[in-house]
């Protein structure tokens, strides 16, 4: 009897440990599909992102394109909600200075008048959830040359 007790044990032991295996296994899988989303999202808000600064460049003085802006700014910002409510945030630099692993440095600037480390520009946004950067932005900063 007590041999039997300790096999069944011994059994429902192992299958535990399956499962648990089985678990942590599907759990990386939906990790690594939750960031492909992700990062697909980036990469739309990067593209809407282009787009809005190229027609800003513009004088754009018809009614209709000007409608058109709005609803590209409105559809961005709707994307950006849908990552706030996943408790997802874009990355900000209150100082203007690149700060190390929430930014990706692309290019550098000799601008004498800014101090060095300064962002002149960022480049895409950059994503964090938490204290976890998903996603670094890529900036450009001053840099003298030596």
């Amino acid at each position: 009897m007590m041999e039997k007790t300790k096999n069944y044990f011994t059994v429902f032991q192992k299958e535990i440990v399956e499962l648990k295996q089985k678990l942590a296994e599907e759990k990386q899988r939906s990790f690594r599909k939750e960031q492909e989303i992700l990062f697909e999202l980036f990469e739309t808000i990067d593209a809407f992102d282009i787009i809005l600064e190229n027609l800003r460049k513009k004088d754009i003085q018809d009614v209709s394109w000007k409608r058109t802006v709005k609803n590209i700014e409105s559809i961005s910002r709707k994307i950006l909600r849908i990552l706030e409510k996943r408790e997802i945030s874009i990355i900000e630099f209150p100082k203007s200075k690149a700060v190390f692993g929430m930014c990706k440095i692309i290019d550098t600037r000799n601008i004498p008048e800014l101090a060095e480390e300064t962002i002149v520009k960022i480049v895409k946004k950059g994503f964090r959830k938490g204290d976890e950067v998903i996603r670094p932005a890529e900036v450009i900063t001053v840099k003298y040359d030596e």
